[in-house]
């Protein structure tokens, strides 16, 4: 029985730079896999802030409903509550929003 001839391929892949360039591109695709993995991480804990402003944002509101239905003795001050800090909570609330939908792009 005849061997066959050795595969070119062979030759090339017991060369030193071949090796050299074998591991090169391990430890960048390692590098690679690694900045996914970030990215990824990043984009959950940004997706779990998005949720948590939206809870945090109905509670708000939830509790700013309640307060401007109940009148206070004599100083309405359910009214503050509407009047100044529900549009100043609301434009905080939308900033953080946008700001988080950047990072995710």
């Amino acid at each position: 029985m005849e061997s066959k001839p050795p595969h070119p391929l062979h030759q090339i892949a017991g060369t030193p730079t071949h090796k050299l360039l074998l591991k090169q591109w391990l430890k960048e695709e390692e590098l690679i896999l690694n900045r996914i993995a970030l990215k990824e991480t990043q984009i959950d804990s940004i997706r779990k802030e998005i949720t948590q402003l939206y809870c945090f944002f109905f509670l708000f509101h939830s509790t700013a409903l309640v307060l401007s239905s109940v009148p206070l003795q004599g100083v309405h001050k359910a009214k503050f509550v509407t009047d100044l800090v529900f549009p100043i909570t609301v434009r905080w609330f939308s900033k953080r929003f946008w700001v988080l939908g950047a990072k995710i792009k």
